[in-house]
């Protein structure tokens, strides 16, 4: 007869932060840069992802007993045992969380800068004069952080 018992615990860190804001950069309530997407012949993306925006990435744990139970008898060998599995799961990244803006062209995106930067009352957007020049706004509301277990019990016997 023999008893294996076996226990595991795992853990992920994955530490990723946001870096601050430049100095006139625009920043949503929580101080985080959105992201911005200037289209164009010459496109460009930058500013914030819109995912994992200022927390660090998911956090894993994962806990695991194991327990197998071997009887040999003559020319025979039975086991029998099982597994119980538990994992925790902490997210904490809304999507789109600090926002997205997307400009049809640099000369949309600058102007909207200078009158940040500037103090100016409107920008001019090509030909029109709006109060953002920004083609879209998208930001993502809800709860940001939520945690979830999931447990796995499986089990064997002779057939």
């Amino acid at each position: 007869m023999i008893n294996e018992f076996r226990f595991q615990y795992g853990r992920d860190f994955e530490f990723q932060k946001t870096q601050p804001a430049f100095p006139g950069e625009p920043v949503s309530s929580q101080g985080i840069s959105p992201q911005i997407t200037i289209s164009g012949s010459a496109g460009i993306v930058f500013g914030n992802r819109i995912f994992w925006t200022g927390a660090p990435t998911p956090t894993k744990e994962a806990f695991s007993f194991a327990d197998t139970y071997s009887v040999s008898r003559g020319k025979h060998m039975f086991k029998f045992g099982g597994d119980v599995v538990r994992f925790n799961d902490v997210l904490d990244s809304l999507f789109q969380e600090s926002g997205a803006y997307n400009y049809n062209n640099r000369v949309d995106f600058i102007s909207d800068y200078t009158v940040a930067v500037d103090a100016l009352a409107q920008p001019a957007c090509g030909t029109t004069t709006k109060v953002a020049c920004y083609s879209n706004y998208v930001q993502g509301f809800g709860p940001p952080r939520f945690e979830f277990s999931d447990h796995r019990l499986w089990l064997f016997l002779p057939g």
